[in-house]
């Protein structure tokens, strides 16, 4: 049998606000100078709201939004080549630190203005209607850094429910090949039997170093440099409009 397995932040959800808004929040906490929770956009400084979009597609889980703020606060220049961690030298502690608050504060949000919070975690354009074919197949799963709480909460409110089981989410900060070896023996699935569609170059990178077949989304995080590294090393890539059709035939 093989498996389909999605990541939901760039491929299924939009949320790259929420998560400048969330780790915003997170990072001045962390930092004990946050005077108020913000959850508008516009409340904060358009310069750090432009740095942060530019340079989100080097985060690959939680923690990392950290070392991104502490570089955009710093006025330090970030080198897309590299890893975001080891420009911003930051200590596992502390990463460690901010990624329990940053999934604390999302909760926080949620209770606090879920009409706000779900504002920000939008479903790509067309995403709903395909998902409703696909995600009730024994064989689909969501594969993601981001907690199962939240996935299951924004998947609800676009009315769609999935098991449990069939998300493997991450409160920990746990990266994508640990989640990988959680599905493989959960399911006693070969990786060569799991197909996987991400945006992240890296994610991709490690899956299919792994010998897991890899499909590259076109339409989520990724840096220009990064998508001409995917397409000159041949890895497939799917358009969002061409998703709902690509996912019926590889399942």
């Amino acid at each position: 049998m093989k498996i389909l397995a999605l990541d939901f932040d760039g491929v299924i959800c939009n949320s790259l606000l929420e998560c400048l808004i969330n780790s915003y929040n997170s990072f001045n906490i962390v930092g004990e100078t946050l005077a108020k929770r913000l959850y508008k956009l516009e409340q904060i400084a358009q310069t750090e709201v432009e740095t942060f979009r530019r340079f989100r597609p080097l985060v690959r889980v939680a923690k990392e939004y950290y070392a991104l703020w502490l570089l955009i606060r710093k006025h330090q220049s970030i080198d897309p080549r590299k890893s975001i961690r080891e420009q911003a030298r930051v200590t596992d502690h502390k990463l460690e630190e901010f990624n329990s608050i940053f999934y604390a504060e999302r909760k926080v949000w949620l209770d606090k203005d879920a009409k706000s919070w779900f504002r920000y975690n939008p479903l790509y354009d067309g995403m709903k209607k395909a998902l409703f074919k696909i995600l009730d197949k024994e064989n689909v799963f969501i594969v993601s850094s981001k907690n199962a709480w939240a996935i299951k909460a924004i998947l609800g409110y676009n009315e769609m429910s999935v098991a449990d089981g069939k998300i493997l989410g991450s409160d920990s900060g746990m990266d994508k090949d640990a989640l990988f070896h959680q599905l493989s023996q959960r399911h006693s699935i070969r990786f060569s039997n799991i197909i996987f569609l991400d945006d992240n170059l890296s994610n991709l990178l490690t899956a299919k170093d792994m010998g897991i077949s890899v499909f590259f989304a076109s339409w989520g995080y990724s840096m220009e440099s990064e998508k001409k590294q995917i397409y000159e090393m041949g890895i497939p890539a799917v358009a969002l409009e061409d998703f709902g059709e690509w996912a019926v035939e590889e399942i």
